[in-house]
């Protein structure tokens, strides 16, 4: 009998990356923008990402004013920011888990990603 081991880590980023487009509809409302909010499109997975790129898109400041309240963007902006990106899942050991300033409601947040990060290792816009 032959056996094979590795670290979890190790099976994780052997998955391979996904290719897969999207729309950015939010952010994680502890980082003040810097971790996005992204559904994917081949899953209807809602993910987080602290890693796309910043010269993709230019967000009006305007889309993070609710972020006590709400992680989403207004309804008309979710369909505005398409993106195509290849990614794998963030390993455990590695997602970032950000701490809130004060008084802020993440249970939309935390139900729609379920702890879900990503990578991207490429990204471009979509028109």
């Amino acid at each position: 009998m032959l056996l094979f081991g590795c670290r979890k880590d190790d099976a994780l980023l052997s998955i391979g990356h996904t290719t897969t487009e999207a729309y950015v509809i939010g952010f994680d409302p502890c980082t003040n923008g810097k971790a996005l909010v992204l559904k994917l499109i081949n899953s209807s997975d809602t993910v987080v990402t602290h890693n796309l790129p910043a010269d993709l898109y230019t967000f009006s400041p305007t889309l993070f004013q609710g972020y006590m309240n709400d992680f989403l963007f207004p309804l008309p902006e979710r369909a505005r920011y398409k993106v195509r990106v290849e990614y794998y899942l963030t390993p455990a050991g590695q997602q970032v888990h950000s701490v809130c300033q004060g008084n802020v409601n993440l249970a939309d947040f935390n139900r729609a990603t379920k702890g879900k990060q990503i990578i991207i290792t490429a990204a471009q816009r979509v028109n």
